[in-house]
């Protein structure tokens, strides 16, 4: 801060403060009309039910909602968290945009969503659920530092969590155009009857401009799939022109939206055209930062417009730093240390050096802590169990021992590490086991997850290994232990596993859905490495929703 040491020049500042109050009185009203229409950006996590604490009441509730925004605001679902079914007509997304809403039936637990919000600052936000809401601004949304916990009684809360997006933030933007749907991307001709007769693909110029009509600008960070002659022939901060030759494929641009959050509205568009197609298309720049786009532009060719970020569970750093994140729904998690790296089960090799202006893309989120089911101590004589994202403290030896738990798993830390975490409730020695406990019954080879307050078979050494977890931390349980908890469904491939189906077909496993790597290419471009794919029954890959395709969406050369 600037420090004036003068006295007689604040006799003249307070003496100019008075005779032009009411111009200043005018002025202070200016601007705060204008941060009230500041565009506003962030990720929310809300979870409602028995969430924060001991269950008081395990009775069927119903929890219907939403998330609902002002007209001029955006709200999009990135993902459910838990919502097991209990039935066809509960547990289940009614609408994924403006608003967000679903069917939940809580039984001594919780469901969730993650959405991301763009909204005028002094609109309001509103999450609504059959058992109580909360209305809050986009403002106060934005600046809430702190988990937000709205008790809604019986043991049950609406919990929020909110990852702000920096005030001027920018993402990724790709824009794909030419064979771009599954069904034209695969082969295009026929060979005549005898096998001899010569296939020749048709080529269309694809040649066009992408430009951004206002709130933001706009660079080209790298070209997709351009190979001779297509090229760039022009860049500004607001327009890019390409040369492109279609024959059979697709090609594309990787480009960077950095937006005016003071000016940006739903009224400010970027534009797309294709020349030779006489084909020209305007879409709203919050519309894009929030749903993806696949336009037909003419028969058999089209266009897709999707958000780029790098799957669930990817490592990044920053050229030239040693700082290393975890991304998860498009958020960054800081690793603070080798031995939370090494305790989440990720691989050194995995590491992505990027630029740094892709790593601030990403949403800043808290630090990674171990991962479920950890049992840590710091310098003090308590030992905990990493549950839930909170540290759960055991009230005695016979508590830690009545569970199974192992001595030789006790992970160090220091205290400022456990000081990250949240303290949750109490483990005592007639506790249940905690979420993320893996247990098994003596003489029954199945292996359980406790997870969403069920047990959840692990249906093979193959999921096992794909989630990383070690066989040491396997806790032997009795059968009066097993049956405190109902049978829920079995525990999947995690996000960030690569799964080959009979058929060859290879998917990424992202934000619990499977996305088809196109081609060998897309697979060695996105930075895939052929050692880490998991053959698996079709079955396995069925269980999947559909996610979107992989094809050329990467940041490597």
């Amino acid at each position: 801060m600037r420090k004036i040491k003068s006295l007689a020049f604040w006799g003249v500042i307070f003496g100019l403060f008075f005779s032009l109050m009411p111009i200043l009185a005018v002025s202070a009203e200016a601007e705060d009309e204008t941060p009230s229409s500041k565009m506003l950006h962030f990720t929310m996590t809300v979870k409602w039910g028995n969430v924060d604490g001991k269950v008081e009441d395990a009775a069927e509730t119903n929890f219907d909602g939403s998330v609902n925004v002002d007209e001029t605001a955006r709200v999009s679902l990135l993902r459910t968290l838990l919502f097991d079914k209990h039935n066809s007509d509960a547990d289940k997304i009614i609408s994924k945009h403006d608003p967000v809403s679903w069917n939940s039936l809580i039984y001594g637990h919780w469901d969730g969503v993650r959405v991301v919000v763009s909204s005028p600052a002094n609109k309001d936000i509103t999450i609504e659920t059959a058992q109580g809401s909360v209305t809050k601004t986009a403002e106060e949304f934005y600046n809430m530092t702190e988990t937000f916990i709205e008790d809604v009684g019986s043991g049950r809360e609406i919990v929020i969590k909110i990852h702000p997006a920096p005030e001027n933030p920018h993402f990724f933007l790709t824009v794909l155009w030419g064979k771009v749907k599954r069904a034209d991307y695969a082969l295009r001709c026929t060979p005549g009857t005898e096998g001899t007769a010569r296939c020749i693909l048709p080529i269309v110029n694809f040649s066009g401009s992408f430009k951004i009509d206002s709130g933001g600008t706009l660079s080209l960070v790298r070209t997709l799939r351009f190979e001779f002659p297509d090229k760039v022939t022009g860049v500004t901060d607001n327009q890019i022109d390409w040369n492109s030759y279609i024959q059979s494929g697709i090609d594309g641009i990787l480009v960077d939206l950095k937006l005016d959050s003071a000016s940006l509205d739903e009224n400010d568009t970027i534009t797309l055209s294709f020349n030779k197609h006489n084909w020209e298309k305007s879409y709203s720049i919050i519309d894009l930062y929030h749903n993806n786009l696949t336009i037909e532009v003419k028969s058999g060719y089209g266009v897709i417009l999707k958000r780029w970020r790098r799957p669930n569970r990817s490592l990044i750093r920053a050229k030239g730093t040693s700082t290393v994140y975890m991304l998860e729904d498009g958020i960054r998690k800081l690793i603070p240390s080798p031995d939370v790296f090494n305790a989440q089960g990720l691989d050194w090799s995995d590491i992505e050096e990027v630029d740094q202006e892709e790593v601030e893309s990403y949403i800043e989120g808290d630090t990674l802590g171990y991962r479920e089911g950890t049992v840590i101590q710091g310098s003090g004589p308590t030992v905990y169990v990493i549950s839930e994202g909170k540290k759960r403290p055991f009230v005695s030896v016979n508590a830690f021992n009545g569970l199974g738990y192992k001595w030789g798993i006790i992970k160090r830390v220091s205290d400022a590490h456990l000081s990250l975490y949240e303290t949750g409730e109490a483990i005592s020695e007639n506790s249940s086991y905690p979420e993320g406990a893996l247990i098994q019954q003596e003489g029954d080879p199945t292996v359980w997850q406790i997870k969403d307050g069920k047990r959840k078979p692990v249906p093979s050494i193959s999921v096992f290994n794909a989630n990383k977890w070690g066989w040491n931390y396997v806790l032997k349980a009795n059968a009066e232990q097993l049956n405190k908890f109902s049978q829920g469904n079995a525990v999947g491939y995690p996000d960030g596993s690569l799964l080959a189906d009979p058929s060859g077909k290879v998917y990424k496993i992202d934000q619990g859905k499977k996305r088809w790597v196109r081609s060998a290419r897309d697979f060695t471009r996105a930075g895939y490495k052929w050692n880490k794919i998991i053959s698996v029954q079709s079955a396995d890959v069925d269980k999947f929703e559909e996610g979107d395709d992989i094809v050329g969406n990467d940041l490597t050369s």
